[in-house]
């Protein structure tokens, strides 16, 4: 086990221990590898999500990417392309990628670390020619590497062809691995991570703020009986219990109010920070400050394009270059997310969309029930194609046309 694997294993999820030697490596290395920052919090890829505004973003990218139908296509014939329900690879995502999860369950999981450690890596099983199980990997056991014929992996110490892993990456700077939001950007979620602290201190404290008492001259002995009373006063559920002290005793405060410090400015400014690190508007992670009616559907739109689209796109790609063969990817086969189940639960605005399609031409009438999630009709009338002459069939256009008399001269 190497000193970085063993190190988070140590100090895991949530582990907010600070550092000590370990196996002949300094404090201070064991803290540049744990994540130190100035703000004296521990952030890592394995805790970050112990921050809500972190946990929010994670959770809302995702599990939006998780829940849009991913779909493998072909081209047909006759232009356009239908979806490949059949293929071993879309089997994958259409029921288990493992036999034991779900296909959403796998994609957040796969997104999710993507999105902390900057890197999602899948171990791809292959049987006659096409990938028939998907398992995640930890990030922290799997390093790229150069190899005859491209990048190849160490996975736990054992070398995989660049065949066998699936690998979704955040931005990076060499074309193959992502950096991770959450060790770029430590600092400022150390930030969150200390106004979180110091309001629960403070909270826990009987929202008592920090100072010391000045009392006559006494001996050690006495000094330290006045100290265990005072624990015994403000400790536990005592701590709002009048209390007594004897003539000359006083109280001076050392530690700024949480007025002082803006800790409730500074934690509503953080959410802003943790949305522009992930790249997503404030309202999905809980700020609506300033989020008004008429501006949520661009706000969610801006989330669509600027945010989700991306991702998306990045992952079709890395499932086309690791789960098609050479031919498929050389006829045009695709993977695609589906973003108009994105309407589903708009029921207005998705029977809308249907009917400017139906009313354009631009769907038979089983089409447009498909797409409404009814049953076909079936022949000829199923079949039919819509024209904007209050919603007529285009084979009665055709045929009034044929039939109209020649005007008599």
């Amino acid at each position: 086990m190497g000193v970085a694997t063993k190190l988070r294993s140590l100090f895991g999820l949530g582990g907010l221990t600070r550092p000590r030697p370990i196996d002949g490596v300094p404090a201070d290395v064991v803290a540049a590898i744990l994540g130190a920052n100035h703000s004296g919090e521990w952030i890592t890829p394995d805790n970050c999500l112990t921050i809500p505004a972190v946990y929010a973003a994670v959770n809302a990218i995702s599990s939006d990417m998780a829940t849009l139908p991913l779909e493998l296509r072909r081209p047909t014939p006759a232009g356009g392309s239908e979806v490949v329900a059949d293929h071993p690879a879309a089997l994958l995502f259409g029921r288990s990628p493992d036999g034991s999860t779900t296909p959403q369950q796998f994609l957040r999981a796969l997104v999710a670390r993507s999105l902390t450690w900057g890197d999602g890596y899948a171990r791809i099983d292959w049987s006659g020619g096409y990938p028939v199980r998907l398992k995640l990997l930890d990030p922290a056991a799997v390093k790229p590497v150069d190899g005859p014929e491209g990048v190849d992996y160490v996975v736990g110490g054992e070398p995989v062809s660049g065949s066998r892993i699936l690998h979704v990456a955040e931005l990076g700077l060499d074309g193959v691995t992502g950096l991770s939001p959450v060790e770029l950007c430590r600092q400022t979620l150390g930030v969150s991570r200390a106004a979180e602290s110091y309001a629960a201190q403070y909270f826990g404290n009987g929202a008592v703020l920090d100072g010391y008492f000045t009392v006559p001259a006494q001996n050690q002995e006495k000094l330290d009986g006045f100290r265990e009373n005072l624990r015994k006063l403000f400790g536990g559920a005592n701590r709002h219990a009048p209390s007594a002290f004897s003539t000359g005793t006083e109280y001076k405060r050392i530690g700024g109010s949480p007025q002082e410090s803006q800790l409730l400015e500074v934690r509503a400014f953080q959410l802003q920070e943790v949305a522009r690190i992930f790249r997503i508007p404030p309202h999905k992670i809980g700020d609506a400050s300033k989020l008004s009616y008429a501006s949520a559907e661009q706000a969610n739109l801006s989330y669509y394009l600027e945010s989700l689209r991306p991702r998306c796109e990045a992952l079709e790609a890395a499932l086309a270059l690791k789960l098609l063969t050479e031919t498929e990817r050389a006829a045009g086969w695709f993977w695609r997310f589906d973003f108009s189940a994105l309407l589903r639960t708009d029921l207005a605005a998705r029977a809308g969309w249907i009917r400017n399609l139906a009313a354009s031409g631009l769907l038979r009438v089983d089409e447009g029930r498909d797409m409404a999630d009814l049953p076909p009709i079936g022949g000829d009338k199923g079949a039919e194609i819509l024209v904007p002459l209050n919603t007529g069939p285009l084979s009665a256009v055709v045929d009034q046309a044929a039939n109209k008399p020649e005007a008599k001269p």
